[in-house]
Order: C-alpha cells, then structure tokens, then sequence
C-alpha cells in the first residue's frame, strides 16, 4: 500500500479486500470514489519506472504533496454536506 511507484501500488479496492481490515470492515461503506484522484508525484515525467527512483521529488514532498491533497478533497466533501 505504500509503494511509491503507482504502477505496482495496489488501488484501494485492491486493498480494502485485505485481511489486514477484516476486523474494522463496514461492507454497506464499501463503494468506489466517483472521480479518481490525480497527484503530481505520479505523473510519468516526475518518475523514472526503470529505476524506481522519483526525478522530481523526494519522499517528503511525496508526504506533504498527499497529505495536502488529502486535507483539501476532507475540506471540499465536509463543505459538500453542509
């Protein structure tokens, strides 16, 4: 789950039917996003597959880059049910 490289990174739903959440499983929560989630560390220029190495960002950006996405889409989906 935390392979920074997205091509071998398992998707949610890949995931989610892991036994590691048996215990916390909601099955009636289960369902898949309606836009999928696009960040700049994975575009294809910012990292270089054959070596597995990112060309444009260290860990820590790739950290604070999803840790910044993911306070804004909590933001966005809180001011939606507003």
């Amino acid at each position: 789950m935390l392979q920074i490289n997205p091509y071998f990174r398992p998707s949610a739903t890949e995931c989610l039917k892991s036994s590691v959440f048996d215990q916390i499983r909601c099955k009636d929560m289960e369902k898949s996003a309606k836009e999928k989630i696009k960040l700049d560390v994975d575009a294809d220029e910012a990292f270089d597959y054959e070596n597995s190495k990112s060309m444009k960002y260290s860990i820590k950006d790739y950290i604070s880059i999803i840790r910044k996405t993911s306070d804004e889409i909590h933001a966005s989906r809180v001011e939606q049910l507003k």
